[in-house]
Formats: C-alpha cells, structure tokens, sequence
C-alpha cells in the first residue's frame, strides 16, 4: 500500500484503520518534508518516501550528464 495522502493527519488515520483490520502487506507513505516523514516513522511507517528529493537527485544527474557529454564531445 502506497499512500500519497497530502497530510499526517489523513495517514494517522489510514494507518489506524489498516492496523485495525490486520493489514499485513508492505506499507510506504510520501512525505513532502523531512519533519513530516520524521512524524511518519515515529508512527511506525517502514518505508517513507521523499518524491521530491528523488526528483531534484534525478534532475541534478541529467544536468550532470548532459555537461560532462558535451565536454566529451568539445
């Protein structure tokens, strides 16, 4: 179960309700800021995932590439 819920709140919730009914799959919650993804495992989430940190990794080594490319080729 992936969650992309947009507030700690509204994931309480859902991992209450999950707990409730004896989910046992795997469990990952988006957080948008580190304090919230700090809260997140505090409630016992196994995997927090930063989307927007993967984004600014993946954009940083595109941009990386394609200078180090176009030294190769100068």
């Amino acid at each position: 179960m992936v969650s992309t819920l947009p507030d700690l709140a509204s994931n309480r919730g859902l991992l209450q309700a999950l707990r409730a009914h004896r989910y046992r799959g795997e469990i990952a919650v988006v957080a948008r800021q580190d304090i919230e993804g700090i809260a997140l495992k505090r409630l016992a989430v196994p995997t927090v995932i930063y989307p927007m940190n993967n984004a600014v990794d993946y954009a940083v080594n595109t941009l990386t590439e394609i200078i180090h490319q176009r030294k190769r080729d100068q």
